[in-house]
């Protein structure tokens, strides 16, 4: 299985706020716990429409792009260890296209970040725009 080039994670727009203050998105999540005891990650998913797929509209609103980092993982090999997995998988979308990480990810690893209701754009540098410059694009 080939890594995505771009990542997204969908959070509230109270959560984002924390999430720019602070610099990086938390580990909060404790939906899948795995079996080793591992016991906080965040989730990301390679869907990048206005619907995520997830029940929680008011979780959805903003979309951070994310380049991908070594401590990624696809979503159906965590599963296999994870101590409640239909659980998880009743909160909607597309499984196959989730991945979760047990690492904060920090600002520089972040993209475009939208407000999915107004399609504002909340924050603009990070990878996308250094990848322009790498490629002498204006």
């Amino acid at each position: 299985m080939t890594m995505p080039n771009t990542l997204f994670h969908y959070t509230s727009t109270e959560s984002w706020e924390e999430i720019r203050t602070s610099g990086y998105i938390d580990t909060t999540s404790q939906a899948a716990r795995h079996l080793d005891g591992q016991p906080r990650h965040m989730w990301l998913t390679d869907s990048h429409g206005h619907d995520s797929g997830l029940r929680n509209p008011d979780r959805t609103i903003v979309r951070i792009s994310v380049a991908p980092v070594p401590s990624i993982l696809y979503w159906p090999l965590w599963r296999e260890l994870c101590d409640n997995r239909t659980a998880v998988e009743q909160a909607g979308g597309d499984p196959a296209a989730w991945y979760l990480t047990d690492q904060p990810i920090t600002a520089e690893h972040w993209g475009t970040v939208i407000r999915m209701d107004t399609d504002e754009t909340l924050h603009g540098t990070g990878f996308v725009s250094e990848l322009r410059v790498l490629a002498h694009i204006p």
